[in-house]
């Protein structure tokens, strides 16, 4: 999501086209840096509008058929339709864009892996051993460290423990537990240390 406050009878087709590229390539770029091939990836656009002077924004689904300067031209009609959706009224008055936003998405896991064996426990995701600090426990603390990429649903794993993958750790206190859910999902559950 970008703010991107714009009286939309003013808005440049190219100013409008060079932001949604943008917005678009950095959504997918975490997506092609964990391997989804570029073919995979869906990308769903959405802007958030209003009339001139509101403070509710209301946000608009982009049709992904039409070019930018075929969505400028249908956003008035666009959001007329959205806006007497919710409100069941149309006021007629001058638009504002408030903010662009892209979901970009790829397929499950093991649609595109490279090989690698996914774990059905997590003892075959275990990478090895860190301390990490816990205060209740007085300082460091001996973790077990898992491989996410490997874990596969259904996979649980308690604390404390350290879930790694390229873009983020999880730390898992003393008590936690976390499960894969169905669609690779890590499920923290939090526990009171003892």
């Amino acid at each position: 999501m970008r703010a991107f406050p714009r009286a939309l009878a003013s808005l440049p087709v190219d100013e409008f086209s060079r932001a949604l590229e943008v917005i678009e390539e950095e959504a997918s770029s975490f997506l092609l840096a964990g391997g989804v091939p570029p073919s995979s990836i869906r990308r769903a656009r959405r802007i958030d509008m209003r009339y001139r002077g509101q403070g509710y924004d209301i946000e608009v689904p982009l049709p992904g058929d039409l070019t930018s300067a075929e969505l400028l031209k249908a956003l008035p009609d666009l959001f007329a339709e959205r806006y007497r959706h919710v409100f069941h009224t149309d006021l007629g008055e001058a638009l504002e864009v408030v903010s662009l936003k892209v979901e970009a998405s790829g397929p499950p896991p093991e649609q595109f892996a490279t090989g690698m064996a996914l774990a059905a426990d997590a003892g075959s995701a275990l990478k090895g051993s860190r301390l990490a600090y816990f205060p209740p426990r007085g300082g460091l603390v001996d973790c077990p460290v898992y491989a996410r990429e490997r874990l596969a649903p259904g996979v649980t794993i308690d604390g404390p423990a350290l879930i790694e993958e390229a873009e983020s750790t999880c730390l898992l206190d003393i008590g936690d537990r976390a499960r894969v859910d169905e669609q690779y999902n890590l499920i923290g559950e939090i526990g009171v240390a003892a």
